[in-house]
């Protein structure tokens, strides 16, 4: 029986020990582009390759973690990705449908507060970019934008590592053309882009134009063209 409680004291002590380094480390989320720096955001782009090639090397990376993806609105790309990361990598994922869940009902800075004592990070897809501000700043682990109304940071890195794959290392001066809607996903891919040094020129209908401030931010490498004929012709790549 000493022997017992003993062991359980000191499984008790070691987990307070735990808890209290977790609330005492700022979790570093990632919601927007603004949260990770160019040097860093290569290096995440080139470490995305690096687990592509040599999957097997990585298969237990996050073994033993608990991912969460808690949806607001629907997805089936971003879903499965997440899902298929976790699991690929060695975490457990848990999908939880937020129109089913307390989430409707309760203050949401209480839901991801108490959400987030059981998981290592929490995948959100979200209606509004606000609530992910909620999130971070009550959450106690890391929260990663899954999409907002505002932004789609991850399918930005997702699409550099493509390029990246297909170009070859130095993407400076390559040329791409964005035909559509100057929506959440143009907005991250134009700030993800062009600190690569990549030309980005833009499309749209009038009317759904990307706004002046994240089309600026580009500099000289974002440039907009009315005609989507004109747009494409001579660029290295189209997305649409």
């Amino acid at each position: 029986m000493a022997i017992d409680s003993a062991h359980r004291a000191a499984a008790l002590a070691l987990a307070a020990r735990g808890d209290a380094e977790r609330r005492a480390v700022r979790p570093h989320s990632f919601l927007t582009l603004d949260d990770i720096d160019a040097r860093a955001l290569a290096h995440v782009v080139d470490h995305g390759l690096e687990i592509k090639r040599r999957p097997v090397q990585y298969a237990a990376a996050l073994a033993g973690r608990a991912v969460a993806l808690l949806f607001q609105k629907t997805s089936t790309r971003t879903r499965c990705s997440f899902a298929a990361a976790a699991r690929e990598s060695g975490a457990h994922a848990d999908y939880l449908d937020w129109s089913r869940s307390n989430f409707v009902l309760a203050e949401l800075r209480d839901e991801i507060a108490v959400m987030s004592r059981y998981y290592d990070l929490i995948v959100a897809r979200v209606d509004c970019h606000e609530s992910l501000r909620v999130m971070a700043a009550h959450s106690e682990v890391p929260i990663v934008n899954g999409l907002c109304d505002r932004h789609h940071p991850c399918q930005a890195v997702s699409d550099l590592l493509t390029l990246k794959e297909y170009f070859g290392c130095d993407l400076r001066g390559l040329r791409l053309a964005y035909v559509g809607d100057g929506n959440n996903v143009c907005r991250s891919l134009v700030q993800a882009a062009t600190r690569f040094g990549v030309e980005v020129t833009l499309s749209s209908p009038a009317g759904h134009e990307l706004d002046d401030v994240s089309a600026s931010r580009g500099g000289a490498l974002v440039r907009r063209v009315a005609d989507p004929r004109a747009a494409v012709e001579g660029v290295d790549v189209v997305c649409v």
